[in-house]
């Protein structure tokens, strides 16, 4: 086996191996050979065509001319173009099971081809029909051929499949395991990797995307060993170890991670596969400091880059840890080091390796997509708007991606009704002069200046979520999801919770942002906090998204939905609003484990709607604490950590503390005070004032300075105006008036 460029490829058999070949060809073909691995490929190109012409029919000297000329200088193109035209002059037209094992060579290295194009979709369909007859494949071919499917299938969240031919490896391991590499070569696995962002996430966030846990450089790396055996056996224990990363099957992880470690315990696979793991715990200091133990003196391994690799999934951690500007600051390094080894950036002259120059060791995508979370973490929507924008050439089929630039667009108009709150711009205006003078106040928040050429607007948003919904809709389960999920509600001081998502990392995508106390706040940040159940995974559509629990779709969709009652709601659409609210409540009431938060949202977002529609004794009682009981019982509104977690539990008391719980969005007696207040709001607008003061002495106290405080302090005087209570009210404004300001002459 030769490399060029990261791209791995077979160069098959000799030529000389066919029985009708003269004893000059045989010379011939045994010449090239040796000047190929010689690297010598022009003069080897010069023997193979010279072959060529006298034996035009022979597939193999084509296949190995191909080769060779790819690696004289030429491009993967010309060499997939090459290979494809081999297959098609040499296919019958009724395959057979024998035509698939003669063109085993020729589909294995075109599917490598694939795999450095990042078609893993096609490559995988190519060697499945090979898989099929497999046993009729020569040893060393199939062995090469099943770790490339095997990293195909990890890459693609497709265990089932991985774990058949995983025992298939197994058992070939078992047969005879002094027979690798008879045939040139070397095994598939070489390149292979999972993927290295958890969407953000948005998250994923990701991960994951989550957003995804963190990636482990995923492929074959060489072990010191000086058996086949050895180096066979650390192989199948890394490939177990992530299949069970991937299905969350966590002692069964320690266990292969174990016995990896036991064979060569300073592998770079396999401590990324252990901090992978680890990881997964949610014990993310032994992850950072695992990822900190790799020896920097490969700067690739397995076709990857170690650099790109390190700083991604040490992005990764910190968006989990909450350290979102960390986060970033890993991001940014991990894009610097890949645009070097994609070849877009000349690398500094203390570089002394040659850049990888591949597709499929390119990550900018990813990349940008976990960047964008992090910037949606620290409410930069402009940036983070930007960088997700950048990824979706990779993430347009990951509903995910979409909702997250939604949740851009809603965290820019939820900062901007905060800082009208704050300043007062727009919340009133004056009428009239002197005894005449009368201040209106705004009856409803204004959405900010809609234009055609913001790209940022709410319905802008609303297109966004509507894409997110298309791609949830084929594969939505009706049964609910044990899914762990916070939202944000703007009424509320909120601290984001970290979630999990896109593709290899984490699909992080909570936000925190601010809106009226008295109509609820934007879910800004609506997503995912790693499932726990142990069932199937599903894997959402895209490449390079990480994999979710199939009844957790019901809850992404949930997500979606309040998304769009908000964005509708701040165009002023109530009818549409209500639709979508009244869907969420829908869910709620058919599904226990639809995450209470969205629940809460959603009955906030259905009384606003019916009072701007006029229907105010429906509002009444949507706005009833007793709809959020289920809230108010349990205080952890955002659920459990994953049952994995509990039961395998922390290493050390150090490692306890790191394993943290989701951070709640909003407390659930502040979620209850929110309520009363709209409730009293909506009990004013119906002339029922004492219920009104009823409802607002169950308040109790609540933060100076806050929208909440402002709302109570507003409504406490309007309700003593229209009692006749002129006293209660000057008292109530003369203790909360704002001290004067004297300017400086």
């Amino acid at each position: 086996m030769t490399e060029k460029d990261g791209v791995n490829v077979d160069t098959a058999a000799s030529s000389g191996d066919s029985e009708n070949s003269s004893s000059c060809h045989q010379e011939q073909a045994g010449g090239a050979s040796l000047l190929f691995e010689a690297k010598k490929f022009t003069e080897a190109v010069e023997i193979l065509e010279k072959l060529e012409k006298e034996a035009a029919n022979d597939r193999k000297i084509k296949l190995n001319l191909a080769v060779a000329r790819f690696y004289a200088g030429g491009t993967s193109q010309d060499l997939y173009d090459n290979l494809y035209t081999i297959g098609r002059s040499g296919t019958s037209n009724d395959d057979t099971e024998d035509d698939e094992a003669d063109g085993a060579v020729l589909t294995y290295n075109t599917a490598v081809v694939l795999y450095q194009r990042r078609e893993f979709s096609a490559a995988a369909v190519l060697l499945s029909r090979v898989y099929k007859v497999i046993e009729a494949i020569e040893e060393g071919i199939a062995r090469r051929i099943c770790l490339l499917l095997l990293d195909l299938y990890l890459i693609l969240y497709q265990p089932d499949n991985a774990f058949h031919v995983l025992q298939y490896l197994e058992r070939l391991a078992g047969i005879s395991n002094n027979s690798q590499g008879k045939t040139g070569g070397a095994p598939a696995g070489g390149g292979g990797r999972e993927n290295p962002l958890s969407p953000g996430d948005e998250g994923s966030g990701g991960t994951s995307g989550a957003d995804s846990g963190v990636a482990d450089d995923g492929a074959t790396a060489a072990v010191p060993s000086n058996t086949p055996t050895d180096v066979m056996k650390f192989q199948l224990h890394q490939y177990r170890g992530r299949l069970h990363i991937i299905t969350r099957s966590l002692k069964a992880c320690k266990r292969e991670v174990k016995n990896a470690l036991n064979l060569n315990n300073q592998s770079i696979t396999a401590l990324f596969l252990k901090s992978n793991f680890e990881y997964a715990r949610r014990n993310y200091r032994k992850a950072i400091k695992l990822l900190n133990s790799c020896s920097t003196k490969e700067p690739q391994v397995s076709g990857q880059s170690l650099a790109v690799m390190y700083y991604n999934n040490l992005a990764t951690i910190h968006l989990q840890m909450g350290k979102y500007a960390l986060a970033e600051l890993y991001c940014t390094k991990a894009l610097e080091a890949n645009e070097v080894e994609a070849g877009r950036v000349p690398g500094r002259i203390e570089n002394t390796h040659a850049p990888l120059k591949t597709k499929v060791a390119d990550h900018l995508c990813e990349l940008l997509y976990v960047r964008g979370l992090a910037c949606l973490f620290q409410q930069q929507p402009e940036r983070a708007f930007g960088c997700l924008q950048a990824a979706l050439p990779q993430f347009h089929r990951n509903p995910r991606a979409w909702q997250r630039l939604a949740e851009c667009c809603v965290q820019k108009h939820a900062l901007h009704i905060e800082r009208m709150h704050r300043d007062g711009t727009g919340m009133y205006t004056t009428v009239g002069t002197a005894q005449h003078r009368k201040t209106l106040i705004s009856s409803f928040d204004l959405p900010p200046p809609a234009s055609s050429d913001d790209p940022m607007s709410l319905s802008v948003a609303v297109m966004y979520l509507n894409n997110a919904l298309a791609l949830l809709q084929p594969s939505l389960p009706v049964a609910g999801a044990d899914a762990q999920s916070t939202v944000v509600a703007a009424t509320v001081d909120s601290s984001p919770a970290p979630a999990q998502e896109a593709g290899g990392s984490v699909d992080a995508g909570h936000t925190s942002g601010g809106g009226d106390g008295g109509h609820g706040g934007p879910p800004v940040g609506a997503g995912l906090a790693g499932a726990a159940t142990p069932t199937a995974a599903f894997a959402l559509p895209g490449t390079c998204v990480s994999p979710v629990q199939d009844t957790d779709l019901a809850v992404i969709r949930c997500h979606v939905l309040i998304n769009l009652a908000y964005a509708h709601l701040g165009t002023h659409n109530t009818y549409e609003a209500l639709r979508y609210a009244q869907m969420v409540l829908g869910n709620a009431s058919s599904v226990s484990t639809c995450p209470v938060a969205l629940k809460y949202l959603a009955f906030l977002y259905s009384a606003e709607c019916l009072i701007r529609q006029g229907r105010i004794p429906m509002a009444i009682q949507h706005l009833s604490p007793a709809n959020i009981s289920d809230m108010l019982a349990s205080p952890d509104i955002t659920g459990s950590r994953d049952a994995d977690v509990e039961e395998n539990g922390a290493d050390t008391e150090a490692s306890a503390a790191e394993v943290r719980q989701p951070t709640q969005a909003f407390a659930a007696e502040t979620a209850k005070k929110t309520l009363l207040l709209n409730l009293t709001a909506a009990y004013c607008m119906t002339g029922a004032y004492d219920q009104g003061a009823h409802c607002l002495a169950q308040v109790g106290t609540l933060p100076r300075g806050t929208p909440a405080y402002r709302q109570a302090t507003l409504l406490s005087v309007f309700i003593a105006l229209n009692r006749g209570q002129h006293d209660v009210a000057m008292d109530v404004i003369e203790r909360n008036k704002m001290p004067e300001v004297t300017l400086a002459p």
